[in-house]
C-alpha cells in the first residue's frame, strides 16, 4: 500500500514533545531577535523607533489606502518569487535547466520586490539609475532567452507583454518630464508589468509542476 507519509518524517515519540526541529520556530525566534534588534540599531544613529516599527500611515498620518498601487506591484512580485522558489525545489528532480530558470525568477524578483519596498533606484545618481536598470533588463532579457531555449511551445507572449509594460515604465522614470501625468503614467505601467510578470510565472510555474507530477505518477495511482 502506498505511503501517505514519507519516511524521512517519520519521527520517534519523544520528537513530537520537542520543538527544536520545528523550522516554524527558529524562523519565529529568528525574526523576534531581528525586529528587537533593528530599533536599538535605529536609536544609534538618532532614528526613532516608531519610524521603524509603524506603518508609515500610522506614523505620518497618511490615508490607509498611501501608496495603493505600489503596494499591489508589490505583491505581485513577492508572489512571483515565493511561487518561482517553492516551483524550483520540486522540480530538482524534474530538469536542471527548468530549476535553474525558476531560481533565477524568484531572485530578479525578490530583488526588484525589495528595490521597489525601499526604492533603491531613487536613492541613486542618475547614471547610477540608469546602470541598475540595464542590469535588470539583461537579467530579464537573459531569462526571455532561457524561457524561449527551454520550452517546446516557445509561446513568451506574456513575458514579452511583461517586459514591454516594465520598459515603457522605466523610460518614463528616466527622461520623467515636468508635471504629474508622466508619473501616473509610470506607475501604471509599472504595476501593469508587474501584474503581467506574475500571470506569466505563475502559469508558468503551474505547467512545470503538472508536468513533474505527471511523470511522477505510477500507473496504479491512473
Amino acid at each position: 500500500m502506498h505511503k501517505v507519509t514519507p519516511d524521512r518524517f517519520e519521527k520517534p515519540n519523544w520528537a513530537a514533545w520537542t520543538f527544536a526541529d520545528v523550522p516554524a520556530v527558529w524562523v519565529g525566534l529568528g525574526l523576534f531577535l531581528f525586529a528587537a534588534v533593528v530599533p536599538l540599531v535605529g536609536l544609534q544613529n538618532d532614528v526613532p523607533a516608531a519610524v521603524l516599527m509603524r506603518d508609515p500611515p500610522a506614523q505620518f498620518g497618511f490615508p490607509s489606502y498611501a501608496g495603493l498601487l505600489s503596494h499591489i506591484g508589490i505583491v505581485f512580485l513577492v508572489a512571483t518569487c515565493a511561487i518561482t522558489g517553492f516551483t524550483a525545489m520540486l522540480v530538482r528532480d524534474w530538469n536542471g535547466n527548468g530549476r535553474r530558470l525558476m531560481f533565477r525568477v524568484s531572485l530578479l524578483s525578490g530583488l526588484l520586490a525589495f528595490d521597489d519596498i525601499f526604492m533603491i533606484h531613487e536613492s541613486l545618481s542618475k547614471g547610477g539609475e540608469m546602470a541598475l536598470f540595464v542590469l535588470y533588463g539583461l537579467a530579464a532579457l537573459l531569462i526571455a532567452v532561457r524561457v524561449w531555449r527551454l520550452t517546446s511551445q516557445r509561446d513568451i507572449r506574456g513575458l514579452v507583454v511583461a517586459v514591454v509594460f516594465l520598459g515603457a515604465s522605466v523610460l518614463l522614470d528616466l527622461f520623467r518630464g515636468p508635471g504629474t501625468v508622466t508619473a501616473m503614467l509610470e506607475d501604471f505601467f509599472k504595476l501593469a508589468g508587474f501584474g503581467a510578470w506574475w500571470a506569466f510565472w505563475s502559469g508558468f510555474a503551474r505547467r512545470a509542476l503538472d508536468d513533474r507530477f505527471r511523470r511522477d505518477r505510477s500507473p496504479t495511482e491512473i
